[in-house]
Parts: C-alpha cells; structure tokens; sequence
C-alpha cells in the first residue's frame, strides 16, 4: 500500500523528534554539538563544500580566512566533545 511512510519520510520525522524533544532538555554540551546550525546546508552539499574547500586548500586558492576560520570550528568541535577544553584554554 501506498500509504507507509517511506525512508526520507522517516528520517525527516526523526530529525524532526530530535531537534524539537530531544535537543531541547540536552543539557550535556556533548549531546549538543550534534545539532546542525539554523540554515546550515543538506549534507550532501556541506559535504560537496567540504571536498571543494580541501581541493582550495591543497591548490593554495583558498580565502585568507580560511586557517582562522577552520581554527574556530575544530575548537568548536572540541569544546562540544569535552567541554574540560575550555577549561584548558583559559
């Protein structure tokens, strides 16, 4: 029968329990990381600009930001994973 939610469908409405219910009460910084920022791309096109931003990187025409910029999110990355970073940091 046509009327079973397919795959897509199910992941939206997960994504969607877990960004509504479950992410709310998360008061664990290492639960947190894991929600996508408010506008931020599909995967498939963040990752499509993650390859093409290596491919910069490795060419050397990448923007002049881009060393400040990477910085900033893999300490991001690592206050999220082990908020005991920021600690370290200060």
């Amino acid at each position: 029968m046509p009327d079973r939610p397919d795959a897509l469908e199910l992941l939206e409405a997960v994504r969607g329990f877990l960004e509504t219910e479950v992410a709310k009460g998360a008061t664990d910084p290492r639960l947190r990381f894991r929600e996508a920022p408010s506008g931020a791309p599909p995967a498939e096109e963040a990752l499509a600009l993650s390859w093409e931003l290596c491919r910069r990187i490795r060419d050397g025409t990448s923007p002049s930001e881009t060393a400040g910029a990477v910085r900033r999110i893999v300490e991001g990355k690592l206050a999220a994973a082990s908020p005991r970073y920021l600690q370290k940091k200060r």
